[in-house]
C-alpha cells in the first residue's frame, strides 16, 4: 500500500513539474526549437521526447531560477 501511495505522490509531483515548465516556456516565449539550440541538442524534438518522460533536472533547475528571478520582478 506504502508503495502505491508512493508512486502516486511521484507521479503528481512529475505532472506538476511539467506543468511549472509549460508555464516558464509560454511566459520566455520559448520554443522546444529554441531551448535545443540553447543546449546544444540536435533539434527541439530531442528536447520534446526527452521531456515527455520526465523533466530531467537541468530543466528543474531552469524552472526554479525563472520562477525566483520572476517573483522579485512582481
Amino acid at each position: 500500500m506504502f508503495d502505491f501511495i508512493t508512486k502516486k505522490m511521484e507521479e503528481r509531483a512529475e505532472m506538476e513539474w511539467k506543468k511549472r515548465f509549460k508555464m516558464m516556456k509560454k511566459a520566455l516565449n520559448w520554443s522546444h526549437d529554441d531551448i535545443a539550440q540553447f543546449m546544444g541538442a540536435e533539434n527541439g524534438n530531442s528536447v520534446k521526447s526527452s521531456l515527455a518522460r520526465k523533466i530531467p533536472a537541468f530543466a528543474k533547475l531552469a524552472i526554479c531560477v525563472f520562477e525566483k528571478s520572476h517573483k522579485k520582478n512582481v
